[in-house]
Order: C-alpha cells, then sequence, then structure tokens
C-alpha cells in the first residue's frame, strides 16, 4: 500500500497491482500528472497517473524506478464475498473495520448509463471521513473503491430513521428508504461501491499493455418494449449485433437461455457475458421469431451496451 499526497496534503491510498510498480487508487480530488507515493517503510515514490476508469472512477498509476520483486501486488476479487463478512477500508486517515452487507442491488453508472451490480456496506464512522476509500477482504483481495455513501438523517426519533444520500455517484435502488440500518456504538454509514465482478474488469484491464478497460457489448441501445422484450433503437456501426445482421426495431427475447423482460434485464445478462464468446439470440421481428448466433464484442471506457 501506499499513501498519497500532494505537497503533504493526503489524497487516499493506493494498492499494488502488478509488480511492474502498476497501483490502483480510489478518485483523486485533484487532476495532477503525478503525485507523491508514501509506502510504510518511509520510502517516497513519484507516481504517474496513466489512466482513469470513467464509470468506476479508479484511477491507474506508475510508480517510477520500481524494482520488482520489492512486493506482493493485491488480486482481484474471484469470489463473492458473503453477508457478514469482516473487510478493510483504507481511508485518508488510515484503515477501519466495515461489514459486507449485500450484493443485491445495482446501480447506473452517470456517464455511460451502465447498469451494474452494487455491494453494500456498513462502517463506524462517520460519512465525511469514507471518502473513495478502497475496500479490501481477508485475503487481500481489492473489493472496490466506494462510490456513493448513505448516513443517517438528523430527525426527530417519533418520525423513526431515514436516510439522505451524500455524494451520489451512482443511481441508487429507489427503495433505500425503507433500507433498515442497523444501530450501532457509533455512527452508522451505509456505503455503496461496484460489484466485484466490476473491479476485476477494472483491474484485468489496467494490467493489460493498453491500460484499457473493456465491457462485454452488442454494440446496441435498447428501451423497454411493451409486452415484453428490449427493442433495439440504435445500433452502432461494425458492432457484433450489427454483424449478426440485427435491425433496430428487433425486440430482444432471450439471450442464451435467458428471458429477457425488460431494458433492465438485457443489461444484467449483458453484463455476464464473456468478450468473444458465442451466444444464440432469439428476436421478433414483427410477425417473425428470428434467432441469431451473436460473438459477444467489447466497449471501452463509458461506451453504451
Amino acid at each position: 500500500m501506499a499513501t498519497l499526497v500532494d505537497h503533504d496534503r493526503i489524497l487516499g491510498a493506493a494498492a499494488l497491482i502488478d509488480d511492474s510498480g502498476l497501483f490502483v487508487a480510489g478518485q483523486i480530488p485533484t487532476n495532477p500528472g503525478t503525485v507523491e507515493g508514501r509506502l510504510g517503510n518511509g520510502q517516497r515514490l513519484r507516481m504517474k497517473v496513466i489512466r482513469q476508469d470513467e464509470d468506476t472512477g479508479l484511477v491507474l498509476l506508475q510508480a517510477e524506478h520500481w524494482v520488482a520483486g520489492d512486493a506482493r501486488p493485491f488480486s482481484a476479487p474471484m469470489e463473492e464475498e458473503q453477508p457478514g463478512g469482516r473487510l478493510l477500508a483504507v481511508l485518508k486517515t488510515g484503515p477501519i473495520r466495515a461489514e459486507f452487507v449485500s450484493s443485491h442491488h445495482y446501480g447506473v453508472l452517470g456517464r455511460s448509463h451502465r447498469l451494474v451490480p452494487l455491494s453494500e456496506f456498513r462502517f463506524e464512522a462517520p460519512a465525511e471521513t469514507i471518502g473513495s476509500a478502497l475496500i479490501f477482504c481477508e485475503n487481500g483481495e481489492i473489493i472496490g473503491a466506494l462510490s456513493a455513501t448513505l448516513r443517517r438523517r438528523e430527525i426527530p426519533p417519533a418520525y423513526g430513521d431515514g436516510l439522505t444520500q451524500i455524494r451520489p455517484g451512482l443511481n441508487l435502488p429507489r427503495n433505500l428508504d425503507q433500507h433498515p440500518l442497523v444501530i450501532g456504538p457509533s455512527e452508522m454509514t451505509v456505503a455503496y461501491t461496484v460489484g466485484p465482478e466490476v473491479v476485476r474488469q477494472v483491474i484485468e484491464g489496467f494490467r493489460t499493455p493498453s491500460h484499457e478497460v473493456s465491457y462485454p457489448s452488442l454494440g446496441v441501445l435498447c428501451v423497454d418494449n411493451i409486452g415484453g422484450g428490449a427493442v433495439i433503437e440504435k445500433i452502432q456501426r461494425g458492432s457484433a449485433a450489427a454483424k449478426a445482421g440485427l435491425k433496430v426495431g428487433d425486440v430482444i427475447q432471450d439471450i442464451g437461455e435467458t428471458y429477457i423482460r425488460d431494458q433492465v434485464a438485457f443489461a444484467k445478462v449483458m453484463f455476464h457475458q464473456q468478450i468473444g464468446s458465442r451466444v444464440m439470440i432469439r428476436i421478433s421481428r414483427g410477425r417473425e421469431v428470428l434467432l441469431r448466433e451473436v460473438t459477444i464484442g467489447r466497449s471501452l471506457g463509458h461506451d453504451k451496451e
């Protein structure tokens, strides 16, 4: 781990993800070309900002004059964390304990409008102190960096418990005002980060020679269809959908063996596809029902599905 500083002002924490000296950090409040990283042994590193993933806000940094073999890189999560699991959140002020609550939420990323899974956490810390903390599970895997936080409202007890959104980096599920909070010995903060699958895609993309993050994509824009399915409104030229012969106005009914109820279901199914894999898609075109084999393509940065 490295502490990022700018003229002795602490910006956050960064974690080594590759032995070539690549580090990943949460959102950096400023946009410097380089920052100083300070390791636990007192060593100081000059770190260049290489890329920021538009969707998650995660930042890739390269440490100059890095000596390979001096440290073990952190890895991306391979399995889903279980509710109640104990985690470590590394803040600007130091590490604190956190608890994993759930991964059954979805949110829409602001720039790309991409629907992604969210992980929910609880902390015994004020929301203002958390910022874009990096979160780790007990085996050292990086779970993510916080994107949005919620905290208790200061309201009279007669009106019950309420929630107010703080730093809305994501469009969060609508029923959060009904979500219970566990009352602890100090102020409880509920926080969200994109799910482990997204974190894994970002870190794997950062490790490639191009440092580009890619997501599975058909290259279409879909909306809800009356009566079920997702109707295609737009197709990107040269995309996987275009190569498979899909057309604007086609209604996607199934992807693989999964029924597509609406555009949200379409986005959820697409997120879990593998780039380069082949899948059968059932569409309705007017009165015809057609099957098309599609090779899943890729989208970069904040492109749409």
